[in-house]
C-alpha cells in the first residue's frame, strides 16, 4: 500500500503557497460496509492532504459532504450533482455519468468560493 505524498501534487500546489488561495477539503467519512483497510487508507489520505496544506501554508476549510450538498440543494444522488454542475459550469466536460466525481469536485470548490465571498463581505472586503 503506497501512502506517500505524490510529488506531482506537491508541484501542482506549490505555486499557490503563500498566496491568497484557499482550499476547501471534504471531510469524507467511512461508509457502511467498508473494510478496515479501506477506512484506514481514506483516513491516511485525508491526513496527507492536511499535512500538505500545512507544509505549503495554504489556508483551508474542512466541510462534511452533507453541509455543502445541502447548501447547494443536493442530496446523495450523484447524478443530480452532475446535472447541477453542468448547469453551473456549462463548459466543463461532464457529459458521462461516470464524471460525477469531477462534478462533485467542481461543486465543492463552488461552495467554498461562496463561503469565502460571504466572509469577505462580512469583513467589509471586496469579493
Amino acid at each position: 500500500m503506497h501512502l506517500g505524498i505524490d510529488p506531482g501534487l506537491v508541484a501542482l500546489l506549490a505555486p499557490y503557497a503563500g498566496t491568497q488561495a484557499h482550499v476547501t477539503l471534504e471531510e469524507a467519512q467511512a461508509m457502511p460496509g467498508q473494510g478496515v483497510r479501506s477506512m484506514f487508507t481514506c483516513g491516511v489520505g485525508f491526513g496527507v492532504w492536511l499535512a500538505l496544506l500545512a507544509a505549503l501554508a495554504l489556508p483551508h476549510t474542512r466541510v462534511r459532504p452533507a453541509i455543502w450538498k445541502k447548501a447547494l440543494g443536493l442530496g446523495k444522488d450523484k447524478e443530480a450533482a452532475r446535472l447541477r454542475a453542468m448547469q453551473l459550469f456549462p463548459t466543463a466536460d461532464l457529459r458521462r455519468k461516470r464524471d460525477h466525481g469531477r462534478a462533485e469536485a467542481l461543486l465543492l470548490a463552488y461552495w467554498g468560493r461562496q463561503q469565502e465571498n460571504q466572509s469577505l463581505r462580512r469583513a467589509g472586503g471586496a469579493c
